[in-house]
């Protein structure tokens, strides 16, 4: 993904849930992109039967079918366009629950100025390897991974993030244990992604001195 910078560069969140717990989850985590030849994978021209660029009354629409025919479980899905201190009033939410490779997620659906663009799945930090082998199953090796640990009082932790990185469409799958524990993907447009990396930067520059 040509545009971002390297690992030094900060988390991004692209909107915030809150879950059944009442804790304040991210939608979107940053992608780290660099310039690279990186390999070809399958790039999805949406999510579980949202194309992107769809709209938010049509998706709404979709998605409530599909749990009407038990494609999607739980709670039936809703859709919330309202403004909010974390996501502007261009930005929208449709929230459904799906079992994926018999993983139950939550799914965020997000849109920008009433386009579809990125999907969140959050999951339990235990559903990680089963989301991986779902997630290779489908669009292919990865084009790179990272790991990480931490070292707690009475044990290590280890963090693994996958990507597969697209001329049109950027996936981060992500295992995050040690802390803020859960597994979480992100699967997005790389134009949201890039429109979301210059908002992230306008955002941290200081302001230009007045004359």
């Amino acid at each position: 993904m040509a545009g971002f910078a390297g690992h030094s560069r900060p988390a991004q969140w692209s909107a915030v849930a809150v879950t059944r717990m009442g804790l304040v989850r991210p939608l979107a985590l940053a992608f780290y992109l660099f310039a690279s030849d990186a390999l070809a994978f399958y790039e999805p021209d949406g999510f579980r039967g949202i194309k992107w660029g769809t709209s938010l009354i049509e998706a709404e629409e979709i998605l409530k079918a599909f749990h009407a025919k038990r494609v999607l479980v739980g709670d039936e899905p809703f859709c919330d366009s309202a403004r909010t201190s974390e996501r502007p009033a261009d930005s929208a939410v449709c929230v459904a629950n799906a079992d994926i490779e018999s993983v139950r997620v939550k799914l965020y659906f997000e849109f920008h100025q009433d386009r579809f663009v990125a999907v969140t799945v959050l999951s339990t930090p235990t559903s990680y390897a089963a989301l991986k082998r779902g997630f290779i199953a489908r669009y292919g090796a990865p084009t790179r991974a990272d790991r990480s640990k931490k070292i707690g009082p009475f044990s290590e932790y280890t963090s693994e993030e996958m990507f597969w990185e697209g001329s049109t469409v950027h996936i981060k799958l992500s295992q995050y244990v040690g802390g803020p524990t859960f597994t979480v993907a992100v699967i997005a447009l790389r134009s949201e992604v890039d429109r979301q990396a210059a908002e992230q930067k306008k955002s941290t520059d200081p302001p230009q001195l007045q004359k």
